[in-house]
């Protein structure tokens, strides 16, 4: 979809994502939702972060 209708960006939100998508290689970068999640919560319950 990229390549092919020049978008910038495709974005599929939602946590349970990589049980349909671990461990595929794919040619564009991939962030995981539940990942980004787990950082966020690490980072509130140190301190480093604030809402």
């Amino acid at each position: 979809m990229v390549d092919h209708l020049g978008a910038d960006a495709v974005v599929l939100a939602g946590t349970d994502l990589n049980l349909a998508f671990d461990g595929q290689a794919t040619n564009y970068r991939v962030i995981d939702a539940l990942d980004v999640h787990i950082a966020l919560l690490a980072d509130l319950i140190t301190g480093r972060a604030t809402l």
